[in-house]
C-alpha cells in the first residue's frame, strides 16, 4: 500500500512553531503546524466521546478531492488514543468515518509534524486467528513454492512495516507485509460554527476514500516524530 498526496489547503510553513505535545507518558516540544480553515475547507464531527476533523488531498481547481485524512481526538484528555480506538476493533465502518455525520465549519487546527516508522510481528495475531500450519515445519505444505522437494519450506515470521509522514505540504504513507520463508531445517444548511482542533496529545487518524467511504489506513499517534524534545517524564493515569 502506498499513498502520497498534497493537502487541498496547505499549511503555511511560516506559522509552524515549536509547541508542547503531551504523549501518554511524557511532555515534549515539537514542531506544530497551524492553520485557519475557512468554511468549506474542512469538515467536523462531534461524537459522544470524540471530536474529529476531515482534511482533503488534491487540487480542487482541477477535480473534486477523492481522498481525505480524518483526525480523531478523544474528548477525555486523560484517555490515550490507543485505548480509545480499541473499542472500535472489529467494526467495518465506525461512526467517525460516516460522511453524513460531518458538517461544514471554520476551524483552527494545530497538527504536529508526523514522521514515524514501525515494524510489527503479526505471526502471533495470525496464530490467534487459527493460521498455524504454515509456521509448523512438520505440517507446513509449501512445496509448490520451491523446486527443492527434499527441503520443505516453513514460514518463520510475518512482518507488517509502516511509514507515515505529514508536513505542511501533505502526507506520504506506505505499508507492506512480508513473510520470511526458510527451510524447515531453519442535508439542511445550519449556521457555520467554529471549532478549535488542537492535536497536542495522542490522537488517531484514518485515510479514507471519499467516493466509496473505504477505509484505506488507520492508526494512532503518540510519538509523532523523533525530533521531539522531552520536557518532563511523568506517570499520567489514563482511563482504561
Amino acid at each position: 500500500l502506498y499513498f502520497k498526496g498534497d493537502w487541498t489547503h496547505k499549511f503555511d510553513e511560516e506559522l509552524t512553531v515549536e509547541e508542547e505535545f503531551n504523549s501518554d507518558d511524557d511532555q515534549n516540544l515539537t514542531q506544530m503546524m497551524n492553520k485557519f480553515f475557512k468554511e468549506g475547507q474542512s469538515q467536523y464531527q462531534e461524537g459522544d466521546d470524540y471530536d474529529s476533523i476531515a482534511l482533503t488531498y488534491g487540487d480542487e481547481e482541477k477535480a473534486a478531492p477523492t481522498m481525505r485524512m480524518v483526525l480523531i481526538r478523544p474528548k477525555d484528555d486523560q484517555q490515550s488514543a490507543r485505548k480509545f480506538m480499541e473499542q472500535y476493533d472489529g467494526q467495518d465502518f465506525p461512526n467517525w468515518l460516516e460522511p453524513a455525520n460531518f458538517e461544514r465549519v471554520t476551524a483552527t487546527v494545530k497538527l504536529p509534524h508526523i514522521d514515524i516508522e514501525q515494524d510489527h510481528d503479526i505471526k502471533p495475531v495470525l496464530e490467534d486467528m487459527g493460521i498455524k500450519q504454515i509456521f509448523d515445519e512438520r505440517a507446513a505444505d509449501l512445496l509448490k513454492m520451491s523446486s527443492d522437494k527434499e527441503s520443505p519450506l516453513v514460514v518463520s515470521k510475518i512482518s507488517h512495516q509502516t511509514a507515515f509522514k505529514t508536513d505542511e505540504k501533505g502526507s506520504e504513507l506506505a505499508a507492506i507485509t512480508t513473510a520470511n520463508v526458510m527451510r524447515a531445517t531453519a442535508f439542511m444548511p445550519e449556521p457555520v460554527k467554529h471549532v478549535d482542533m488542537f492535536f497536542d496529545r495522542s490522537f488517531a487518524f484514518a485515510l479514507q476514500d471519499i467516493k466509496t467511504g473505504a477505509l484505506i489506513f488507520s492508526g494512532t499517534i503518540n510519538k509523532p516524530n523523533k525530533e521531539m524534545k522531552t520536557l518532563l517524564a511523568c506517570n499520567k493515569k489514563r482511563t482504561p
